[in-house]
């Protein structure tokens, strides 16, 4: 028995039936690609500040370890843990942060968008 013939447009369509494509194709596909990473800033409103704040506060009072997210730019998303020594003021919100041992790390409040208390075991 004879395999039925596959059609030239299937599954993917032109593009997987494609052998050769234009370099503006290629570059447009990687620059979509690239795109398609980029983190959005929340934009937090001002409960979502106050809490952060209050959060960061309340865990340099008791000097128990809080985890805080950053983002860096449009690509760059971290998770931090550690205890907060001080909060800077002056020339914009900046806090130190001990990294648990690491590292001592200046972290400006604008680079913040979640804070959390760490989980500890007892």
């Amino acid at each position: 028995m004879k395999e039925p013939q596959r059609k030239k447009l299937v599954g993917n369509g032109l593009w997987e039936s494609s052998r050769m494509m234009l370099p503006e194709y290629v570059a447009a596909l990687k620059r979509q690609a690239e795109e398609s990473k980029q983190l959005v800033k929340p934009i937090l409103t001002d409960d979502e500040k106050d809490y952060i704040n209050g959060l960061i506060r309340s865990a340099r009072a008791s000097c128990l370890p809080v985890t805080l997210t950053l983002l860096h730019g449009e690509y760059d998303r971290e998770d931090i843990t550690g205890q907060v020594d001080k909060i800077e003021t002056r020339r914009g919100v900046k806090i130190l942060l001990d990294e648990l041992g690491d590292d001592w790390r200046w972290i400006p409040f604008e680079d913040i968008i979640h804070a959390e208390f760490d989980q500890v075991e007892i």
